[in-house]
């Protein structure tokens, strides 16, 4: 498996490739040992687990090969299984102790490549698929609406100063409506919405919109940018109450909801 992946990452040795476009020479040394230690192991059992693969694979369309998994569970056997009976030619007990402990040690931390699948699992990646002509197939819940509305919230950052502030998001000329004859996109006391236009930022002559990420009240209007005014990046500019609560976690909190998920998914796997 740790083979034909880096096969599919296209990360085979490759003498026109950069060194981290491919595999490194230690690491290529090492798979190399592990692959001849299972072809030489396969050789002197008298079995072929990759053409028992294909060959079952070929024939019912999927794969009903054991073979693997008998020789995984004999070499993690207390006792020695390799006693002339089928599939696998005789071994002797010294020999069998030694690729016993020499298996352990190829396959340790193998597991952790199912990290890759609980964690396509846990986020929902693994539900999106493509159909025979390789068109992606959207899972349907992304077509509920009411659904959409729940996960256009959750993309929707929140403020960076705190909760209940509106920042600059950059220095420049900052001011409340578009014109000086137009009506300032929010007044106190007034309502917004989700991609509302709330105020301009000029910069080098140029004049950006910036909309709304939640919907709120504005409780006060911090700045007075009828006429422009220069602002610093991160400056409060509305005082305002969003229609829902916005929690803003800390570093601290981040970091630790981090850890408690990964050793989650750590302990998912058998090391």
């Amino acid at each position: 498996v740790l083979a034909e992946m880096y096969h599919f990452l296209h990360l085979e040795d490759r003498d026109n490739a950069a060194p981290v476009q491919q595999i490194w020479p230690d690491d290529l040394t090492l798979l190399n040992r592990g692959l001849q230690f299972y072809e030489d192991l396969e050789r002197n059992l008298g079995i072929d687990t990759e053409k028992d693969y294909l060959l079952s694979h070929s024939t019912t369309g999927e794969n009903t090969s054991h073979l693997y998994e008998k020789l995984n569970s004999a070499l993690l056997s207390e006792q020695n299984p390799f006693q002339g009976q089928q599939p696998f030619n005789r071994m002797d007990d010294r020999t069998y102790r030694a690729c016993q402990a020499a298996h352990r040690g190829w396959q340790s931390g193998m597991t952790m490549l199912d990290l890759f699948i609980l964690m396509g699992e846990r986020a929902g990646v693994l539900d999106f698929e493509v159909d025979d002509t390789l068109a992606p197939r959207i899972p349907d819940r992304f077509r509920d609406k009411e659904n959409q509305a729940d996960y256009l919230k959750a993309l929707a950052p929140p403020p960076v100063a705190s909760a209940d502030t509106i920042v600059a998001v950059s220095g420049g000329m900052f001011y409340s409506r578009e014109t000086p004859d137009s009506e300032p996109y929010v007044d106190v006391g007034g309502h917004f919405d989700v991609g509302q236009p709330l105020y301009i930022i000029e910069v080098m002559k140029m004049f950006n919109k910036v909309y709304a990420e939640f919907s709120g009240t504005v409780e006060e209007i911090l700045i007075d940018g009828d006429a422009g005014k220069v602002v610093k990046k991160g400056q409060p500019l509305f005082r305002v109450k969003p229609d829902e609560e916005i929690i803003i976690e800390t570093e601290e909190e981040k970091a630790a909801r981090r850890k408690k998920a990964t050793l989650e998914l750590l302990r998912s796997v058998a090391v």
